[in-house]
């Protein structure tokens, strides 16, 4: 067995951490928020969405998190979300009136 000379342990037991410097972090952190935002997009899209397509609500939450990023998310928001649907989620800017109701002019 080989014996590091610095630091007293076998070369076999060194581990080498490929950790990336801080400027590497400091240019992906907006990429890193856009993939986190994208993630959390789909999951209030997901659980306030009425009806999704192909799979349970619960497959989808779980392949928008832990699929390979940002993959699952862009998975969901072609395969699974229901384009049919109505996103407004309130009430329409204008009711209209019932034909022959004048009060509500």
């Amino acid at each position: 067995m080989y014996w590091n000379a610095t630091d007293g342990l076998p070369l076999a037991a060194r581990v080498d951490l490929n950790i990336p410097s801080g400027r590497t972090v400091l240019a992906l952190l907006p990429l890193i928020a856009l993939v986190v935002g994208l993630i959390v997009y789909c999951l209030v899209d997901l659980v306030r969405a009425r009806s999704v397509r192909y799979l349970p609500k619960v497959v989808w939450a779980l392949i928008i998190v832990l699929g390979s990023a940002p993959f699952g998310p862009i998975a969901y928001l072609l395969l699974g979300r229901n384009r049919n649907e109505d996103r407004t989620h309130g009430a329409p800017l204008h009711q209209p009136s019932p034909p022959g109701d004048h009060a509500a002019v």
